[in-house]
């Protein structure tokens, strides 16, 4: 699938996840996380009963102090105001159920829920953590 245009990175997976089958839904960037998460996300989807599991990488890609203060900044205006982390809360390195999937279908605007699902009550969440090198160079 190829979309028409360049967009941002959580309505490409939108249009991925709208056009996609199956029981579960693994969105990544590949161009961004590290290929190792992708066992270890399934191997605990075989674990435990999940609408939405989520892998975050301990180890991060250099920034420049200007990113880091303005991603730091970013983080805890958006804690203040919704209780909720973006950096450590809302990995996008996910795996979805279909029960999330129709969720996201029945909204409005679903891109913007799909990126709020870490957000949204009533879902089975579970954020992993695991250490593998950055996929791209420090930009």
């Amino acid at each position: 699938m190829s979309l028409a245009n360049r967009v941002d990175f959580d309505t490409a997976a939108w249009a991925g996840i709208e056009n996609s089958i199956g029981d579960s839904i693994l969105v990544f960037d590949p161009s961004h996380e590290a290929m190792a998460g992708i066992e270890l996300l399934l191997a605990e989807a075989q674990l435990v009963d999940f609408d939405v599991l989520m892998l975050r990488n301990v180890r991060k890609k250099s920034q420049t102090l200007a990113y880091r203060a303005a991603k730091s900044s970013l983080n805890l205006a958006y804690r203040a105001f919704n209780g909720f982390n973006l950096t450590d809360d809302a990995p996008q390195f996910r795996l979805l159920s279909k029960r999330v999937v129709a969720y996201l279908q029945g909204q409005e605007n679903p891109q913007t829920a799909y990126r709020n699902i870490p957000l949204a009550r009533g879902f089975a969440q579970r954020v992993q953590e695991y250490s593998a090198a950055p996929t791209t160079k420090p930009s």
